[in-house]
């Protein structure tokens, strides 16, 4: 797996953790349910944009070799 893709599962491994324990009491009382949603969006507007620019790169790449 390359090394891109590693970092991309990871990040996927931990908006699906924080997304699980986002509501539970715990995270509510400590006043970090706030916090955690935004690291969330933070996280998957990241990888919408390497997704948007990995697409661009292949394209300009077929583009020059087509």
């Amino acid at each position: 797996m390359a090394r891109d893709d590693v970092a991309t599962t990871e990040a996927k491994i931990v908006v699906l953790a924080i997304r699980r324990y986002v509501n539970h009491p715990a995270v509510l009382a400590a006043g970090l349910h706030q916090p955690l949603c935004a690291l969330v969006d933070y996280i998957a507007c990241t990888e919408g944009r390497i997704d948007s620019l990995e697409r661009q790169c292949k394209e300009l790449r077929e583009r020059a070799h087509g």
